[in-house]
């Protein structure tokens, strides 16, 4: 992988016309006017990230599966990310790792859940889409996957399902299990806290 291609520039959009197009239609659909770069990092694994709001990070094997679907899924889930500026909540959340942690989960679930509509993802397609975008922490058990600040593989396949909008609902549930789990002393108060900073 050349410097150049991990920087960004525009050699990404040649060489991936097919994922700039996705990245530019989905852009336009979650409201992001600002022009948005497809940047590739190293790595052997599926994964996608966001660090400003000018750029998404995808390792390569995203990029070269043969199912358009999951590019797209890949992509509209960093988008949204950008859309609730969710990169700089890692910044300021680190002074209540609990807090950080729940916070990060729900991002987690809101990118996922408008993500797929973004991408026009639905039924069992959800099921598909997530088994091939398994990371490998969320085979871990579920306070091991809290404790890391994402869901299990099987939570977001269950609540992409179960929930048809990223809403109160889904977020009290998320959270009373989050709670519940993690063993949170005061959980209303706990709750009340995460709510306000969620945005």
């Amino acid at each position: 992988m050349s410097l150049s291609v991990f920087l960004g520039g525009d050699e990404n959009r040649i060489a991936y016309p097919a994922a700039y197009a996705i990245l530019d239609e989905c852009a336009v659909k979650a409201g992001l006017r600002q022009r948005i770069r497809l940047r590739i990092i190293p790595g052997s694994g599926l994964d996608g990230t966001v660090s400003s709001p000018f750029s998404i990070y995808l390792t390569e094997p995203v990029l070269k599966l043969k199912n358009p679907q999951v590019i797209r899924y890949f992509i509209a889930h960093e988008l949204i990310h950008i859309k609730y500026w969710d990169y700089l909540k890692n910044i300021y959340l680190h002074i209540d790792y609990d807090k950080f942690c729940a916070l990060r989960i729900l991002c987690e679930f809101r990118a996922d859940m408008e993500g797929l509509q973004l991408a026009s993802i639905t039924g069992n397609d959800i099921k598909t889409v997530h088994d091939i975008a398994e990371n490998p922490l969320e085979r871990a058990d579920k306070i091991t996957c809290y404790e890391s600040g994402y869901p299990e593989r099987s939570q977001r396949i269950y609540y992409s399902q179960k929930y048809k909008d990223f809403d109160v609902n889904l977020f009290d549930d998320v959270l009373f299990d989050f709670c519940f789990e993690m063993k949170i002393g005061k959980p209303s108060v706990f709750l009340r806290s995460v709510k306000r900073s969620f945005r």
